[in-house]
């Protein structure tokens, strides 16, 4: 099959003027074989450290032995929004008017703030920055961040290594000291899964090598498997779960159980649904571990605590509510939930629960929300914080680019430095009397 758009000519990279605030990091000419149309198309990025809202260029289109063919074609890229470090641009494909042409030169005439200020030059000697050049050093470190944030947001403890290393890489040009700590404490918890899994493993294998003793038992109890779904048993108010792992969807645990036992539900990767009565008061390590069909879970008023691992690597559950009730969550309790987009929960829950994906928040109850709780969570839309919060911490809400609004409820004395930066989305804000002390850039870069 032909290709519809043919590859012409490609422009130097990382064009750049001293002083100004946008990089041409790419440039391409393509024909477009159904019509003839000679098409530019360019990538730009923001260095200016603030939000841009338009973009002005100028192109000198060549023939094929380098001539001009007229004065140079003016184009505009309008209503943008986009944020410092941002690329774009490379979606807009932009129409010569001569099919001669063979290649271009571009240069930017002027850029427009969302702030309502207007960068502009004459000057069309764009140059490709050196690779040793100030701006190309700190947009090197601006993607090796940005890399090392996405791997650390994976599961696998290579992944979480290299991000470490390329933290540390890092160290001499910017403070990432908070990055590196996080690295450490996913690595810790990535180690304590693999325990776990090998404790779990090592337990699965005597279970094994004692069933094997009733080879013709055990023949049987496969056989009576596919058509019993599940046998319970409840002791002094304890509920264990013995569930075939095939075919259950919805389970409902009887009123009067007041705990779920470890790993009582391991593994049952059909469950879809639980219910859980209102008497039950703890759930057991690893209760819920790897249930991942489960969609969402409401755990009642009354549960005083959850196991580590309870709910580990359950990747369809997309809602979760946790009481007050709540004191105690051990450690990984909800790691691997990737898809978990809305929570209902007190302050105390918030560092437990994946961030990922969340898209709604609603806080119960608790005194402060913590440095960084929600720190670069650009999925976060809505957020409910209830009265009797009285600290929003530093970078609580750092970059939230997808956070519209927010209501800070009356009794919170205080806002962290940087609590709501580059929350570009953020339209509105409500501010109580109560508050007291707002700390440097705590809304710095909210340009809408």
């Amino acid at each position: 099959m032909n290709k519809r758009y043919i590859r012409v000519f490609s422009g130097d990279k990382n064009l750049y003027l001293e002083g100004a605030p946008i990089i041409i990091c790419a440039s391409v000419l393509l024909k477009d074989t159904a019509t003839g149309v000679m098409l530019a198309q360019l990538k730009f990025r923001n260095v200016s450290g603030k939000s841009i809202s338009y973009v002005r260029v100028a192109i000198t289109p060549f023939d094929a032995i380098k001539m001009p063919l007229g004065k140079p074609i003016s184009f505009e890229y309008l209503d943008l929004l986009a944020s410092d470090k941002q690329e774009f641009g490379s979606r807009k494909p932009l129409p010569l008017p001569n099919a001669s042409t063979r290649s271009f030169c571009v240069c930017v005439t002027h850029v427009g703030f969302a702030d309502g200020s207007v960068w502009s030059s004459e000057q069309t000697d764009w140059q490709s920055a050196k690779e040793d050049s100030a701006i190309m050093k700190t947009i090197e470190a601006e993607d090796t961040y940005k890399a090392a944030s996405e791997l650390l947001d994976r599961k696998r403890t290579a992944d979480v290594e290299k991000a470490k290393k390329l933290f540390e890489s890092l160290q001499a040009r910017m403070d990432v000291a908070a990055e590196i700590q996080m690295c450490n404490k996913r690595l810790a918890e990535l180690e304590e899964i693999a325990k776990a899994e090998e404790i779990q493993w090592e337990k699965n294998k005597k279970t094994i090598r004692r069933s094997a003793i009733f080879v013709g038992a055990g023949i049987l109890l496969v056989v009576l498997g596919f058509w019993i779904h599940s046998l319970v048993s409840a002791w002094s108010g304890n509920y264990k779960a013995y569930i075939t792992r095939k075919g259950i969807e919805e389970f409902s645990i009887p009123d009067g159980v007041t705990s779920i036992d470890a790993y009582a539900f391991q593994d049952c990767d059909t469950l879809i649904s639980i219910t859980i009565p209102d008497s039950v008061t703890s759930i057991g390590d690893g209760a819920f571990y790897g249930c991942s069909s489960l969609t969402s879970v409401t755990i009642p008023d009354g549960v005083t605590s959850i196991g580590e691992w309870a709910f580990y690597a359950c990747d369809d559950l997309t809602s979760i509510t946790i009481p007050d009730s709540v004191k105690n969550i051990g450690k990984g309790a909800f790691y691997g939930c990737d898809n978990l987009t809305s929570a209902t929960l007190p302050t105390q829950a918030i560092e437990y629960v994946p961030k990922e994906s969340l898209q709604t928040v609603v806080i119960t109850s608790g005194k402060s929300i913590d440095d960084k709780a929600f720190y670069d969570r650009d999925t976060l839309r809505s957020i409910t914080i209830p009265d009797g919060v009285t600290s929003i911490g530093e970078m609580a809400f750092y970059s939230c680019d997808d956070l519209t609004s927010i209501t800070i409820p009356d009794g919170v004395a205080s806002i962290g430095e940087w609590a709501f930066y580059a929350c570009d989305d953020l339209t509105s804000i409500t501010i109580p009397d109560s508050v007291k002390n707002i700390g440097k850039g705590a809304f710095y870069g909210c340009d809408n």
